[in-house]
């Protein structure tokens, strides 16, 4: 897409951006139309599975994230969640 290009660019030559704000825009998309791109793009099956809140939690914890940030994920995640 179009918001992918411009995010490689200003990650590849950070210094051409330094200091401009740019408002990126992409068209809406589903978690099951996210899936079916990773499904053609891994050329093997990947579908959507939603995971409680608290196995999050616990699984974030395991890989060692700071308890903050599990609270702001999970925060985030619920906002999304709230939206949709």
């Amino acid at each position: 897409s179009d918001v992918g290009k411009a995010a490689a660019d200003i990650l590849a030559y950070p210094d051409k951006h330094a200091g401009k704000t740019y408002k990126l825009v992409s068209p809406p998309f589903s978690m099951n139309d996210l899936a079916e791109a990773f499904s053609t793009a891994l050329d093997k099956k990947v579908s959507v599975t939603t995971v409680p809140y608290d196995a999050a939690r616990e699984a974030f914890l395991g890989f060692d994230f700071p308890e903050w940030q599990v609270d702001g994920i999970l925060e985030l995640f619920k906002y999304i969640d709230e939206d949709s």
